[in-house]
């Protein structure tokens, strides 16, 4: 925990740069009659997700801890954003239509989960 603690303003922007590259990742697949095709996250609303990411980790990179303990909120609104998106993959689809989500889904989510909590946790 010590390290954590030591190092959250690192972790915080790693996490921030994870959301970031995940956004350029496959956001989810769609497939039918044996064909499929990889969405890119960037293509659509990525680009307000790419954003709200450099937002918080230029946040966590603020050696004054007033601007720090906000960059939850940017990484809140990314990954509300993230999910939204993915709870319409696929909804206006037909029954013959696959659509599963991709590896960018996956690590934008772990990036923004972990930049919401660095903010909480105290440093040394």
């Amino acid at each position: 925990m010590d390290f954590i603690k030591k190092n959250r303003m690192w972790i915080g922007i790693a996490a921030c740069g994870v959301a970031i590259l995940g956004c350029f990742l496959p956001f989810a697949t769609v497939s039918a009659f044996g064909l499929s095709e990889s969405v890119n996250f960037i293509d659509g609303d990525g680009k307000l997700v790419l954003i709200a990411a450099v937002i918080s980790g230029v946040l966590l990179y603020l050696q004054n801890g007033k601007y720090q303990k906000f960059s939850w909120i940017s990484s809140a609104i990314g990954l509300f954003i993230t999910l939204y998106d993915a709870s319409n993959v696929g909804k206006k689809m037909s029954g013959l239509v696959n659509t599963h989500m991709g590896i960018g889904f996956t690590i934008i989510m772990l990036g923004f989960i972990v930049a919401i909590i660095i903010p909480f946790i105290k440093s040394e």
